[in-house]
C-alpha cells in the first residue's frame, strides 16, 4: 500500500542528499547525510551511506567532527512503501578541525526515511531520522538526527 497514494516506483541507481540537524553524548549540530545506492526488484536497496553529524556545539574537546560514518547498508520499504527502513555498518571517527589528531574505529546507523515521491520516476522529498553510533578504541559516540533532503532515481 501507498500512504501518498502515488504510482512511483523505486528502482535502479538512485543518489539522495540531505542536511539537518543532530545531537549525541559529546557533540551535536549540522548534519549531512550521502547515499548511493542501487534498489532491486524485491525492494532491497544496497548502499554506500555517509551519514555525519558536525559539533557545532561548545562541548570540549572542540572536535570538528564525532560523527562520522562511512557505511554499507541496506534498507526496505515496510508497511507503505514509502516508509523505508535502513542500517549500516562500517568505519567511523572523529578528527580534529584542523585534522591534525583523527580517530578511526566502527561506525554503525540505522534509521527509518519518509520519501515522498514528486513524479511515477521514484525522485522526491526524503524526510530521515537516523541514529548514529561511532566506536572508538578508548570512546564511544551516540547521537540522533532529522534531516530533509531529496532523492533521486
Amino acid at each position: 500500500p501507498s500512504l501518498f497514494d502515488t504510482p512511483a516506483q523505486r528502482s535502479g541507481f538512485h543518489f539522495q542528499f540531505a542536511v539537518g540537524t543532530g545531537a549525541g553524548n559529546l557533540a551535536s549540530g549540522t548534519l549531512t547525510i550521502l547515499e548511493l545506492g542501487y534498489t532491486f526488484e524485491n525492494d532491497y536497496t544496497l548502499m554506500f551511506w555517509h551519514p555525519m553529524i558536525e559539533n557545532d556545539s561548545n562541548q570540549s574537546p572542540a572536535v570538528a567532527s564525532r560523527y562520522p560514518d562511512v557505511l554499507i547498508g541496506i534498507k526496505k520499504s515496510a508497511f507503505y512503501k514509502e516508509l523505508v527502513f535502513k542500517i549500516g555498518f562500517g568505519g567511523g571517527g572523529a578528527h580534529e578541525p584542523d585534522f591534525s589528531e583523527a580517530s578511526l574505529g566502527l561506525g554503525w546507523a540505522y534509521g527509518v526515511d519518509l520519501h515522498y515521491p514528486m513524479g511515477s520516476g521514484g525522485h522526491g522529498f526524503t524526510l530521515a531520522f537516523t541514529v548514529h553510533h561511532v566506536q572508538l578504541n578508548d570512546r564511544h559516540f551516540a547521537a540522533a538526527s532529522l534531516g530533509l533532503g531529496y532523492t533521486v532515481f
